[in-house]
């Protein structure tokens, strides 16, 4: 969840175990809404991978989670790269 208001810019995975279908991914999601996806495949371990440019508004406590694709061997370090909202009450 995003404390603050933000602006999701992308989101990066380090690959940390590769995968064993072509078809591994991970999925984007804020709340329900899909808004992205990563293609992994079978990228090695230390493959860096990014989502296209995302730039999705978040609120305070949104929610935003990635789903894994069709591979149960993949493992992935996800990184959510945001900028925090003009408009965003600091916490004290």
């Amino acid at each position: 969840r995003s404390f603050q208001a933000a602006r999701l810019k992308s989101v990066q995975v380090a690959v940390t175990t590769a995968g064993t279908a072509t078809t591994h991914k991970l999925d984007i999601y804020h709340g329900t809404a899909s808004i992205g996806s990563i293609a992994i495949g079978t990228a090695t371990a230390g493959a860096l991978l990014a989502s296209t440019t995302l730039n999705e508004n978040l609120a305070a406590m949104d929610q935003v989670s990635v789903k894994t694709g069709a591979d149960a061997v993949g493992k992935n370090h996800v990184i959510y790269e945001y900028d925090v909202l003009p408009s965003a009450v600091p916490t004290p």
